[in-house]
């Protein structure tokens, strides 16, 4: 994977907001006791994946973009969610980018659409290595798991946009989730390449 210098992935900004209160005590709660970093990693992971709903799976009309938001509503689509792993990780001082996916989206009866998908990397240093985890969420055909030797992720059969880690989330999806106020409108506009 491709990567920027590794301090680049640990910046806080209006996105990735962990110097938020709420978040930094999260992050604090969610990996007491756990030592090395993928420990910590795996328990943020999971939290996120298995506390923060999916706001399509559940339903759910908010429209979230920063970590704080999410953290506060408990709901956001694969973005959201990715944004507050990436903001957690970071306050346990893991450098985390992200990545993307690109997919189909079935929108109408005969026509479909090319959308982004957004995921995690986390760089693990006590393994010297960037693994790929996707906090999305588990349900019927979607089993992500958080492993340092094989990727599962949410959708395995997707391609991914390209190679890189991204420090910062695509301008483009940061734009759309601010941009429509349902999920039901943003659905319509999901971000593309």
């Amino acid at each position: 994977m491709q990567a920027e210098p590794i301090a680049n992935y640990l910046v806080a900004d209006s996105v990735v907001d962990w110097h938020d209160n709420a978040v930094r005590e999260t992050a604090s709660q969610v990996t007491t006791g756990l030592a090395d970093d993928s420990a910590k990693a795996r328990a943020l992971f999971e939290w996120v994946r298995d506390t923060i709903s999916h706001s399509h799976d559940a339903g759910r009309e908010e429209v979230t973009c920063s970590a704080s938001q999410v953290l506060t509503i408990g709901t956001g689509i694969c973005y959201a969610k990715a944004h507050l792993l990436a903001a957690l990780c970071r306050a346990s001082g893991i450098p985390t980018g992200f990545c993307y996916q690109v997919y189909y989206e079935e929108y109408h009866v005969s026509e479909s659409k090319i959308a982004l998908h957004g995921l995690n990397a986390i760089y693990l240093k006590s393994l010297d290595q960037w693994i790929r985890v996707d906090p999305r969420g588990n349900k019927e055909a979607v089993n992500a798991q958080f492993d340092v030797d094989r990727e599962q992720l949410a959708f395995p059969d997707l391609v991914f946009l390209d190679n890189r880690v991204y420090a910062a989330p695509l301008p483009q999806v940061v734009r759309e989730l601010r941009l429509w106020p349902t999920r039901s409108e943003l659905w319509l506009h999901l971000p593309t390449p």
